[in-house]
């Protein structure tokens, strides 16, 4: 039987896009404040990261906050595109939530692999909101903005779920805890 897996889904720090309520394009970077925020979390997630699998979006501003997480850690990360932010921008590539669920489900089953029992991911807000709506019915109705008003995605947030594969069951939150902001 395997035992739980700790989930600590973050998404990565404060980009210009961000900060501007703009869309945001693959190559955003983080800011200074981005990086601080990063270097803070990190600090405080240190004994978490050291024993944990780290895997990031292959985006820029995942990998930045990824780097630093890992860093601070004295530990690596792996990139996968299973963690990338949906793609609303191409109508010919355009992600449905329904795709989204099911690469949920395939990295949820590639986490069920791994030695490690905690894994962080350096995600988008976006892949963080359907793993919250994992056990509802997925459609396109999903209401980001009541979401958004009980969660608040807000860059640097942390959330940690727990996940039992053995018991098929989707994963169950435990905390969300939002960042330091800084001005």
């Amino acid at each position: 039987m395997q035992r739980d897996k700790h989930i600590y889904l973050v998404r990565h720090g404060t980009t210009k896009a961000s900060k501007t309520n703009r869309l945001p394009i693959d190559s955003d970077s983080l800011t200074f404040v981005g990086i601080i925020q990063m270097y803070v979390l990190a600090f405080q997630m240190r004994s978490i990261l050291s024993k944990a699998k780290i895997i990031s979006s292959t985006l820029t501003r995942a990998t930045q906050t990824a780097s630093i997480l890992a860093r601070v850690a004295n530990n690596t990360y792996v990139c996968s595109d299973l963690c990338n932010e949906r793609n609303m921008f191409d109508s010919e590539t355009y992600e449905s939530l329904t795709r989204m669920h099911s690469r949920w489900g395939k990295l949820l089953q590639h986490i069920a692999s791994f030695e490690e029992d905690i894994v962080v991911i350096v995600t988008h807000a976006a892949f963080i909101k359907v793993l919250f709506n994992l056990a509802d019915s997925m459609d396109e109705a999903f209401e980001f903005e009541k979401f958004n008003k009980m969660y608040g995605l807000a860059p640097g947030t942390r959330c940690h779920f727990v996940y039992s594969h053995d018991r098929k069951m989707p994963p169950r939150l435990i905390a969300v805890q939002p960042p330091l902001f800084l001005k």
